[in-house]
């Protein structure tokens, strides 16, 4: 069981426009000098690698009682992707289809959980475009709070997403501990709505 964030992830949440700028685009900072620190560009990569790996060990504790509750629901079947792309992606996005149905040869559905800078986003997603996402967010009950696509523009049409479960990097300690099981109780509580109740909904509705 995950008791903190790993350090590595922590930090690269906290710099986070540095580490990207640095690790995923392999770019300088101004006023960083490479030369300065003959080890700079290994330390990036070290601490870059680690909060991928930590990255994924977060998001599959925070999906593992979803998944568990979508296989045992008998409604539905799961294909979800490979630990190195949830790695690169910070996110699980998980192929779902009706259990009696052959898999689509084209991705129709999906269920999964982003990590951002501003915490875990829970998210929904279906062909239709945004003429569909009324639609979704129809199948939830009234108190659960979804928003369509407009709240992420780099999202695709179709995607609904759920509450975003803040990650508080910036109140962790000098060393960058911080305490994994608030944001994984907050993050399974919120994808308590994604139940056997909903997924027979979204199931029925028109591609």
């Amino acid at each position: 069981m995950i008791t903190e964030i790993g350090k590595s992830l922590v930090f690269y949440l906290k710099y986070y426009p540095e580490m990207t700028r640095l690790f995923e685009k392999g770019l300088a900072i101004p006023g960083i000098a490479p030369r300065a620190d003959p080890d700079l560009a290994k330390k990036i990569q070290d601490v870059g690698n680690a909060a991928w790996d930590e990255a994924a060990d977060l998001l599959g504790k925070c999906t593992s009682d979803l998944m568990d509750r979508l296989q045992s629901s008998n409604l539905v079947r799961l294909k979800p992707q490979k630990r190195n792309t949830i790695r690169k992606n910070w996110g699980v996005e998980i192929d779902v289809w009706p259990i009696k149905a052959r898999e689509p040869k084209r991705v129709t559905r999906q269920i999964g959980i982003h990590l951002k800078r501003e915490g875990l986003v829970p998210w929904i997603w279906s062909r239709g475009g945004l003429a569909i996402e009324e639609k979704i967010m129809g199948c939830f009950g009234r108190r659960v709070n979804c928003y369509g696509s407009a709240k992420f523009p780099e999202w695709p049409g179709g995607a609904v997403s759920l509450e975003t479960i803040r990650v508080p990097w910036e109140e962790c300690a000098e060393d960058f501990t911080l305490s994994a099981g608030g944001v994984i109780a907050q993050t399974r509580k919120v994808c308590e709505a994604i139940n056997p109740a909903f997924i027979g909904k979204f199931l029925a509705l028109g591609l």
